[in-house]
């Protein structure tokens, strides 16, 4: 089952270049509200950054998540430990050529987003990037089999989400 988007925070402040933020990174997020200051929140950038501002989605998916959008307002304090992540275009290899490229890019301009592209849908999966980042459980399932189809070592980026 899919959890709805419970909030899109979008974060500003004097000090986001210090950050060092790309597309593919998550943060440890603190928001400095009562009776939360002290959990961390592993949540990725939703958006690419811009320089002015960084965009997380929140899905509604336990206790904090849940309450989101009640108890984080705007002017909320946020504290943000480093990047984690590799998914960024630093890794990517090749995924020049996308399907629908033009529909993509035709949806996204309509509702004012950016689309990154990684590749095409599974045909040729052999000379893809694979990026793999679910829990290590599963992760080690998916890289068994992406492996078993001939995808090469280099082509196969996996970050095990362990926190």
């Amino acid at each position: 089952m899919w959890a709805e988007v419970q909030a899109l925070l979008t974060i500003t402040g004097r000090r986001l270049a210090g950050l060092r933020a790309q597309a593919g990174h998550f943060y440890l997020w603190r928001f400095l509200v009562r009776g939360h200051w002290l959990e961390s929140h592993p949540l990725s950038l939703s958006a690419a950054p811009d320089g002015r501002s960084l965009r997380i989605t929140v899905k509604g998916m336990g206790d904090f998540s849940g309450k989101i959008a009640q108890e984080v307002r705007p002017g909320t304090r946020v504290v943000a430990e480093r990047p984690f992540g590799a998914f960024t275009t630093a890794i990517r290899r090749r995924d020049e050529d996308v399907v629908f490229r033009g529909e993509l890019d035709r949806i996204a301009a309509e509702r004012g987003a950016r689309v990154e592209y990684l590749g095409k849908i599974l045909p040729d999966i052999r000379k893809r990037e694979v990026y793999l980042c679910p829990s290590p459980a599963v992760t080690d399932a998916i890289e068994k089999t992406v492996r078993s189809v001939g995808v090469p070592r280099r082509s196969l980026h996996v970050e095990r989400f362990a926190l």
